[in-house]
């Protein structure tokens, strides 16, 4: 069992690595990264289940969707209370998604 984690782990680094330099090839963080694919799985997400679903720090999120969104990526509606905010694709994010990361 203890190997079997070993080589999970293992894999899930490589998966972190491949991310990183995709990420550096399209010059966008990491975390950006993370954020365009976890749009993509699951569009219609709000800020608090994307942070806890890919741990990616709130605050971190918060300066990542705010770049999104001056770049006309992303679009926030308001979810089911004033406080809560759902993230979606635009038109042009969903492109540049699709044709450079996704």
């Amino acid at each position: 069992m203890r190997e079997q984690i070993k080589l999970f782990c293992t894999y899930l680094c490589r998966q972190d690595e491949i991310y990183a330099v995709i990420a550096k090839k399209h010059s966008i963080s990491f975390h950006t990264l993370i954020t365009l694919y976890a749009l993509d799985q699951d569009e219609g997400s709000t800020q608090s289940k994307i942070s806890k679903t890919w741990l990616i720090p709130k605050q971190t999120l918060n300066t990542v969707i705010k770049d999104l969104q001056s770049k006309q990526y992303v679009k926030l509606e308001t979810g089911r209370n004033q406080k809560e905010k759902v993230v979606y694709f635009t038109q042009i994010g969903n492109e540049f998604a699709k044709k450079n990361i996704i």
